[in-house]
């Protein structure tokens, strides 16, 4: 339970700082490389209607996505593993009680990434 505080009470602290991002945070990260001399070739300099970067097909995003996706199936096979943990607990109250703590961290782990990916997207919406 005592964890389950820290969490919550880091989650908020993290929703509270958000809007705190310096307003010069948004705007263009390759701006200076890309007025250097002979930077014009980079794919990064070039604006073809997305930032290969930050855009929707972007870098950024491919790994985010990436990254949420084996850490969702991490936490769906933690939950799958605490299922079987309970069901084979034979009645031990130190068995039962560590399946519960593995099937609930894992359903927290389940929407701290899915709140980490509505943050990431948000963030990169506003690049």
């Amino acid at each position: 339970m005592k964890r389950l505080k820290i969490i919550l009470a880091s989650l908020a602290v993290a929703l509270v700082l958000l809007p705190a991002v310096p307003a010069h945070a948004a705007t263009d990260l390759f701006e200076g490389a890309c007025k250097s001399k002979g930077s014009n070739d980079s794919a990064a300099c070039q604006q073809n209607g997305s930032n290969p970067l930050t855009g929707a097909n972007g870098t950024l995003t491919k790994v985010t996505k990436l990254i949420g996706f084996i850490a969702g199936a991490a936490a769906v096979i933690l939950m799958l593993v605490g299922a079987i943990m309970y069901v084979t607990s034979d009645g031990d109250t130190g068995k039962i009680k560590t399946a519960r703590d593995t099937i609930t961290y894992a359903a927290i782990g389940l929407v701290v990434i899915g709140v980490s990916q509505g943050i990431i997207i948000l963030v990169l919406n506003m690049l």
